[in-house]
């Protein structure tokens, strides 16, 4: 970082740099020196002693009735951003909270296999532990060229997956039989009701992944209304489909 850049981050300007480091020069000097020693006019100059005087970057005083102006150690710098950083320590959290207050709706887009796969491991850092997914298995493996095999990381973050399928789904041997074992829970959409792609719904995300593997691309949506009625669709689904443990 340039030194105009850091003092920029101080809060002084182009014109203020140079009254300033003309009076650093200078050391002590009344506003016709500075002024002539920055290259500003007079009341350019004066304007800007004011605001570093402010910054408590330079002291003044009165010598045989002429104001005098000194520049102060810069080490006095560092209790300014010191100063700085208690402000910030002090209103961060009430400034978090009032933001986290309006929170609204967002919305990100995944593009690219990468992209799909990153967004399917995203119910890995579930904070209710319960996800809650509405697709098809097949679809997600064209959409992300393969298996995603995250199963073990679930288990290992004990996330339960509730997952409704369609009964014309790819299922792996071990997947239905094994439910228990592996924190899962799968029933089968009611005969006729298809689903493409793959949705899961967790906390107050809902990400889906489209089910075409060269055009498919992938959103998640963070909105604490949209959740809780696309856990309500999920889970009056979930009343009327078939059970698999048996």
């Amino acid at each position: 970082m340039a030194l105009s850049d850091f003092l920029n981050s101080l809060g002084i300007d182009e014109k203020g740099q140079k009254v300033y480091l003309a009076l650093l020069a200078l050391t002590d000097a009344p506003v016709s020196n500075i002024a002539k020693k920055s290259g500003l006019e007079r009341t350019t100059a004066y304007h800007h002693l004011e605001k570093l005087l402010k910054l408590g970057l330079v002291s003044t005083y009165r010598n045989k009735n002429t104001k005098r102006f000194v520049a102060e150690n810069p080490n006095k710098i560092k209790g300014i951003i010191e100063g700085q950083m208690a402000l910030v320590d002090r209103y961060l959290p009430e400034l978090q909270k009032i933001s986290s207050s309006k929170k609204i709706a967002s919305l990100k887009l995944f593009e690219g296999v990468e992209g799909r796969k990153q967004l399917a491991e995203e119910e890995l850092n579930c904070k209710e532990k319960i996800v809650r997914s509405l697709g098809s298995v097949k679809d997600l493996r064209k959409s992300i060229g393969g298996k995603l095999g995250f199963t073990q990381k679930r288990l290992d973050k004990k996330v339960f997956s509730k997952c409704l399928r369609p009964a014309n789904d790819e299922f792996e041997k071990g997947w239905i039989e094994d439910q228990v074992k592996e924190l899962r829970e799968v029933k089968l959409l009611p005969e006729g009701t298809g689903a493409t792609g793959m949705m899961f719904i967790f906390d107050n995300k809902i990400s889906f992944i489209a089910p075409h593997e060269e055009e498919g691309v992938g959103f998640l949506i963070e909105s604490d209304g949209l959740s809780k009625t696309m856990k309500s669709v999920f889970d009056a689904l979930w009343k009327i489909s078939k059970d698999t443990k048996s």
